[in-house]
């Protein structure tokens, strides 16, 4: 094997890994992954103790600002209100080590689906991919967050398989090779995928949303009935089942609530949709786009939305986000 000069002069690198740090690391990265906001919080705590364990300590700081980026996706928190923070912690990361390839992610994800700068989001991709080739965690965000809200569906599925290849277990990877499927209407393969991740992990609630989701596509709806599910999933679900009423209940409960935590425009907005009602789903995804909701880069992809797509409102969304 024959190694360019860059990569010589990151081979030669070396430091001395503090083991304290790096096992408060690893506890904090296995938390965030689990994607339950306790558990995120938790893991934040353990990156700060890896972190004054070892002030230098660069992954330390990625694994930081990636809490705040994982917390703007699941639940209870306005996702613009993170921001600040994610890219404090990145950028501090990049000071330290520039040729982190957790950084160059993290930077990515900020810029792009959070802030809809999608050629600086591809820069740095395309810096992370340069770093590490093989990095499943690059393979799973580029797919998951750049080429799917791109609507490069072939692409994602090819990008999202070669991550599961490698991390095999991860329940987030495999996870979202089902939301790919579900995205490109395949809804049984779909299905297959969540189940895989499921068995992996009963309690990831992302596979369990995208399973009964992928059901209710298909048109088994006494199924998805029976998988656990946010409240937000079983509203849409119970529209879909002709429980109207219902469905407006658990709307109702829904705007109640957010008004003591953040519950996202984007999920409410399936729900009016699959009750007719056009303008208030165009407005709680408007909300979306001022929130920086991250699932809003999924606008175009997204089979649940396709009533809305010939509105003049959801045109003009799809060119803000420039997904154009």
């Amino acid at each position: 094997m024959r190694l360019t000069p860059s990569e010589q002069a990151r081979l030669a690198k070396s430091g001395r890994v503090n083991p304290k740090a790096y096992e408060a690391f690893l506890k904090g990265r296995h938390l965030t992954l689990k994607l339950q906001k306790r558990d995120i919080l938790k893991g934040r705590e353990y990156f700060q103790l890896a972190i004054a364990e070892d002030p230098t300590y660069a992954s330390a700081y990625a694994g930081l600002a990636d809490t705040y980026i994982t917390e703007g996706f699941y639940w209870g928190t306005r996702p613009a209100d993170l921001l600040p923070q994610a890219e404090r912690w990145a950028t501090h990361a990049f000071k330290i080590d520039p040729d982190l390839v957790g950084p160059h992610i993290i930077v990515a994800l900020v810029r792009g689906i959070y802030g809809r700068d999608w050629p600086q989001a591809k820069r740095e991709f395309e810096r992370a991919a340069e770093l590490a080739p093989n990095n499943e965690w690059f393979h799973y965000t580029y797919a998951s967050y750049y080429l799917l809200p791109a609507g490069r569906l072939d692409e994602a599925l090819r990008e999202v398989q070669l991550a599961a290849e490698t991390a095999p277990l991860s329940a987030n990877i495999t996870t979202m090779a089902g939301w790919v499927r579900f995205f490109r209407w395949e809804y049984g393969l779909a299905i297959a995928q969540f189940r895989k991740t499921l068995e992996l992990d009963p309690e990831f609630l992302y596979a369990r949303m995208g399973l009964a989701a992928s059901l209710a596509q298909q048109g088994n709806l006494r199924e998805a009935a029976a998988v656990t599910a946010p409240s937000e999933t079983v509203a849409w679900l119970r529209t879909l089942e002709g429980k109207g009423a219902e469905a407006r209940r658990m709307l109702d409960e829904l705007v109640e609530r957010s008004k003591r935590e953040y519950i996202g425009g984007y999920e409410l907005a399936h729900i009016h949709v699959a009750l007719g009602e056009k303008q208030p789903a165009l407005e709680q995804l408007e909300r979306a786009y001022r929130d920086c909701q991250p699932q809003l880069a999924n606008l175009k992809v997204d089979p649940r939305l396709d009533d809305l797509r010939s509105e003049p409102r959801f045109v003009a969304l799809v060119r803000q986000i420039n997904l154009e």
